[in-house]
């Protein structure tokens, strides 16, 4: 945990100097996260997206911090906007279909992972959560042909 404070204060000091550095804050924004401190990673991807906004990877990664902070509304729409740029990007469906699930919204999920499977269809956590949906709902046959794609 050190090394990372420690990344994230380095890179503080060169931002301070260098403030239009992108790669900078997205570093940071990793570091951040690794060390669970999802609000200062939050506002370092919201940094980097001011230089990179038609990243996706910045938004899904802004809406996993979101997502782990229960701010669930703002992941959703973090989501969104990543699926906007790159509408077939299986992370973020994969993501999108995490925070539905965190928030008890099994509905939206459901059309999240089946989604994703149109798009990969052998994604194998995909699959494994739509087999636990199915089974959670007695559709039992329905999480039969699920389980048997997975390999």
């Amino acid at each position: 945990m050190k090394d990372f404070r420690n990344a994230i204060e380095s890179m503080a000091e060169y931002t301070s100097r260098i403030p239009n550095s992108p790669d900078a804050y997205m570093l940071m924004a990793q570091a951040a996260g690794n060390i669970q401190s999802f609000g200062e990673a939050i506002s370092f991807l919201n940094a980097y997206l001011q230089y990179r906004p038609n990243d996706p990877n910045g938004f899904n990664m802004l809406g996993m911090a979101y997502g782990s902070l229960n701010q669930f509304a703002k992941a959703n729409a973090s989501f969104e906007k990543a699926l906007a740029i790159e509408p077939n990007k299986a992370d973020i469906l994969f993501n999108k279909a995490i925070n539905y699930n965190r928030q008890g919204d099994i509905g939206n999920e459901f059309k999240s992972l089946r989604r994703l499977l149109e798009i990969q269809p052998n994604h194998q956590n995909a699959l494994k959560q739509m087999i636990l949906i199915l089974e959670s709902q007695g559709r039992m046959e329905e999480a039969a042909n699920y389980r048997n794609r997975l390999q």
